[in-house]
């Protein structure tokens, strides 16, 4: 018996070893775009326990926030991107899912007429609306910190489409090349393998999760609330994100 407890001991101090010889780093993402399945991924493997809506990170700790006003200069800085119809959708559900649970809704007085709506008309409401939850700023912020990321040697972009892999209708290997990207960024010693599986233990196992399956915006949004896409905020950054080559979509 004391051998048994002498190689969990063993292996239990390699582990912590391994986490602290990590390079410091941060997870910027925004709403809806997969941060706590990035972020119980990196807390898994790296095991070190995250701080939420945290700008800074450290040897005992890695923060988690919704796009920073800039990134860390003297961290790794992981930047989480997803298709903003998706994000739209997304968020259509999860304020619907938080007004139908509270009264105390941030709708206000608006919100028996908002669970009225249907999800194009919520999606609608939520284009161009200002919330405590900041959506439309943060947006606008993703479009900057994307610019910066292509240039800034300390900023990885990673796509929630590549990290989904074949449960969220993505690709294995798209998977296995961003897991790949994030192991290297932050000096992580675990094999693809072992990635793989704490990706795979960890999908759908968050408490926001909904469906996380890639490319059914077009279910969901119609020629008439495309164009009505187009024509505000999300429309360019649709575009600068990668998602589209042109308003032609």
């Amino acid at each position: 018996m004391k051998k048994y407890l002498s190689v969990a001991l063993f292996f239990f101090v390699a582990f912590q070893s391994l986490a602290y010889a990590l390079e410091p780093f941060v997870l910027i993402t925004n709403q809806k775009s997969g941060t706590f399945y990035l972020r119980s991924i990196l807390e898994d493997a790296t095991g070190l326990p995250s701080k939420f809506h945290c700008r800074a990170a450290s040897n005992d700790f890695f923060g988690v926030c919704h796009c920073a006003n800039q990134f860390l200069p003297d961290a790794q800085n992981i930047l989480l991107i997803r298709d903003p119809r998706e994000v739209l959708i997304s968020y259509a559900h999860f304020v619907t899912k938080q007004a139908m649970k509270s009264k105390k809704s941030w709708l206000g007085d608006k919100r028996a007429l908002f669970l009225s709506l249907s999800l194009q008309d919520k999606i609608r409401y939520l284009l161009d609306l200002d919330n405590p939850f900041e959506l439309k700023i943060h947006m606008s912020q993703l479009g900057k910190r994307y610019a910066q990321s292509k240039i800034m040697a300390n900023v990885l972009c990673v796509r929630f489409e590549e990290l989904v892999g074949p449960k969220g209708g993505g690709s294995l290997m798209a998977q296995i090349g961003a897991l790949r990207r994030i192991r290297s960024f932050i000096d992580l010693k675990m094999s693809t393998m072992q990635l793989l599986r704490i990706a795979d233990r960890r999908w759908g196992k968050t408490g926001t999760f909904r469906r996380g399956v890639i490319g059914r915006w077009q279910e969901d949004i119609d020629r008439n609330l495309a164009e009505e896409i187009k024509a505000s905020v999300w429309g360019p950054l649709i575009i600068q994100l990668g998602y589209a080559e042109d308003e032609n979509w």
